[in-house]
């Protein structure tokens, strides 16, 4: 059985708590904010950009 690709979310913003893993992300963006589905990896942590792993999707968090 093939496994699904998760959804790339690419998005500027700023995380409102730490990445921790098994919890949801909380981030504000332009728009409002957004609430992820739990964190199973965190791929890259800079100044500049985060990148994380949830259940359903890989977030590029370009931050502010």
């Amino acid at each position: 059985m093939a496994v699904a690709a998760k959804i790339e979310i690419h998005l500027t913003g700023k995380l409102l708590r730490p990445v921790q893993l098994g919890c949801p992300a909380l981030i504000a963006e332009a728009g409002g904010y957004r609430r992820t589905s739990a964190v199973c990896a965190i791929l890259l942590d800079t100044q500049k950009v985060t990148v994380i792993e949830t259940r359903n999707s890989v977030y590029s968090i370009q931050k502010v």
